[in-house]
């Protein structure tokens, strides 16, 4: 079976399989924040937790994160390009 055909079971189209791969990244950035905060560490600490954590996952997933930001900007979806840089594409 052809492995692009099957992903379009789970997804509509490659603007919706590129929106999900971002927010999978900025999910995990999030949970990072909360659990760090959960801990009961002073500020300076969490604020460490968090860069460090932060950090790692970068380094985890520093291919796949570079290929997905690579792809994002080439397909040249507005509204993508919006979401992975910060801005969100209803307000601007």
């Amino acid at each position: 079976m052809n492995s692009e055909a099957a992903i379009y079971r789970h997804f509509k189209s490659k603007t919706e399989i590129l929106s999900f791969l971002a927010d999978s990244v900025a999910d995990g950035l999030l949970h990072d924040i909360d659990t760090a905060g959960s801990v009961g560490f002073t500020s300076v600490d969490i604020i460490d937790e968090i860069l460090r954590t932060h950090l790692s996952r970068i380094e985890q997933r520093r291919g796949l994160s570079s290929l997905v930001l690579a792809e994002i900007i080439s397909f040249g979806d507005k509204s993508l390009n919006k979401k992975v840089s910060g801005q969100h594409p209803d307000l601007c």
